[in-house]
């Protein structure tokens, strides 16, 4: 996932959305394992809430909350 510009920079929000959008079936369908999304899921709901953001509904339901 694309979620920092450089390692240590800061996050790049524009890129955390373009996961999320992806998870929730919003482009072309991901090639990975139900289980897969789910990790990836909860691992993008722990990054926006280290970046001040608030994780949006289709990524919790992604994440199985």
């Amino acid at each position: 996932m694309p979620v920092r510009a450089t390692p240590g920079g800061p996050y790049n929000i524009n890129g955390m959305h373009a996961v999320a959008v992806a998870l929730a079936g919003g482009r072309t369908p991901l090639q990975a394992s139900p289980a897969d999304k789910k990790s990836a899921a909860k691992k993008l709901i722990r990054l926006y809430q280290q970046a001040g953001e608030v994780p949006p509904a289709s990524l919790r339901r992604a994440a199985g909350g």
